[in-house]
C-alpha cells in the first residue's frame, strides 16, 4: 500500500505542477500579448522620388510587418522570421500549376476522342458528295421543268407574303408607340414612389439621430476615440513641406491659411513656400506605440454601455421599417 501510495502521490504532483507550469505560461502570454507595445513608424517623400514606408513590430520583432511603395507595392509580413506572404504566393503557385497540368491532360484526351470522330465525318462527307454528283446526273428535262414551276410558285408565294409582312410590321408599330408610352408612365410611377421612400427613410434617419440616447451614445463613442487617439497618436513627428503655386498672390494666401493651424502642428512641421515657381515638394516621418490592453479597455466600455445596447434595439427596429 505504501509504495502504491507514493507512486499515486508522485503522479499528482507532476500533473500538478505541468498544469502550474502551463498556467504560467499562458499568464506570461496572455501579459506579453496585453501589455507589450507595437511599435510602428512611417515615412513618405513626395519629390523627384516617390517613397512611402510603413513598418510594425510586436515583441522583439518575432512579428514584424512592413510596407514599402517605390514604383511598386511590397508587403511582408515576418512570424519569427518566417515569410508568411511568401509561403502564401508559392502555395498559390504550386496550385495554378496543378490546375494547368490537369487542363493540359483533360486537352490531350479530348483530342484523343475526337480524331476518330473526325475521321467518320470526312468519309460520310465524301460519300455524301458521290450521292450528290450522282443525283445532279440523274436529272432529267422533266424534274428540270418540274423545278421551274415551282421557283414560280414560291416566287408568287413570297410576294403575298411580304405585303402580309408590311400591313403586319405598320400594326405592330402603332402598339409598340402605345407600350412605349405605358412604360414610360410606369417608370416615373416608380420613380416618384422612390423618391417618396427615401424621404421617408431620411425622416426615419433625422428622428433616430436626434433621439436623447443616440446623442448619449455619440457623446461616448467621441470620448473613447478621443482617448485611443491620445494613446496611439505618434510619439514623434516631423514633416517639411515646401509649396510654390506660380503666383505670389495666391501662395501667400495658401501660407495664411496654414498659419492659423499653427497650434494643431506646432513646431515640429516646418512649411517652405516658394513665390516663384510651381512646386510641391516634402517629407514626413512618424514614430508611435500602442498596447492591446488599451484597445480592449476602450471597446469594452464603448459595447458594455447601456447606450450601446439600446442604440443596437432602435437600429434594428428601423432595419425592419427600412
Amino acid at each position: 500500500m505504501g509504495t502504491i501510495l507514493s507512486v499515486l502521490g508522485s503522479v499528482i504532483v507532476k500533473i500538478l505542477l505541468f498544469l502550474l507550469f502551463l498556467f504560467l505560461f499562458v499568464l506570461v502570454l496572455a501579459g506579453c500579448i496585453l501589455w507589450v507595445p507595437v511599435r510602428y513608424c512611417f515615412y513618405g517623400n513626395y519629390g523627384e522620388e516617390k517613397v512611402l514606408q510603413g513598418k510594425a513590430s510586436w515583441l522583439l520583432h518575432l512579428v514584424h510587418a512592413q510596407i514599402r511603395y517605390e514604383e511598386e507595392w511590397n508587403i511582408s509580413l515576418r512570424i519569427l522570421g518566417i515569410d508568411i506572404i511568401a509561403l502564401l504566393k508559392k502555395r498559390t503557385d504550386k496550385k495554378a500549376a496543378q490546375k494547368a497540368k490537369k487542363r493540359k491532360r483533360q486537352e490531350k484526351k479530348a483530342k484523343k476522342i475526337k480524331q476518330p470522330k473526325e475521321s467518320l465525318q470526312e468519309k460520310e462527307r465524301s460519300g455524301e458528295i458521290q450521292r450528290q454528283t450522282e443525283s445532279k446526273e440523274d436529272l432529267t428535262i422533266a424534274q428540270i421543268s418540274d423545278r421551274t414551276d415551282q421557283k414560280i410558285s414560291k416566287e408568287s408565294e413570297t410576294s403575298e407574303q411580304k405585303e402580309s409582312e408590311e400591313t403586319g410590321k405598320k400594326k405592330k408599330r402603332k402598339i409598340s408607340l402605345i407600350e412605349r408610352i405605358k412604360k414610360w408612365i410606369q417608370t416615373i410611377k416608380n420613380v416618384i414612389t422612390l423618391i417618396r421612400k427615401r424621404i421617408r427613410q431620411a425622416e426615419w434617419l433625422k428622428v433616430l439621430w436626434q433621439d436623447d440616447n443616440t446623442q448619449a451614445f455619440v457623446c461616448i463613442l467621441k470620448d473613447n476615440v478621443l482617448h485611443l487617439w491620445r494613446k496611439c497618436k505618434p510619439k514623434k513627428f516631423e514633416a517639411k513641406v515646401c509649396f510654390g503655386t506660380g503666383q505670389p498672390d495666391t501662395t501667400g494666401e495658401i501660407l495664411a491659411v496654414l498659419a492659423i493651424f499653427y497650434v494643431c502642428y506646432g513646431s515640429s512641421v516646418t512649411i517652405i513656400p516658394d513665390f516663384e515657381q510651381t512646386r510641391l515638394e516634402g517629407w514626413i516621418r512618424m514614430k508611435g506605440h500602442i498596447s492591446v490592453f488599451t484597445v480592449l479597455v476602450i471597446l469594452i466600455n464603448i459595447f458594455m454601455s447601456k447606450e450601446w445596447k439600446q442604440f443596437r434595439k432602435d437600429t434594428s427596429r428601423w432595419k425592419e421599417a427600412f
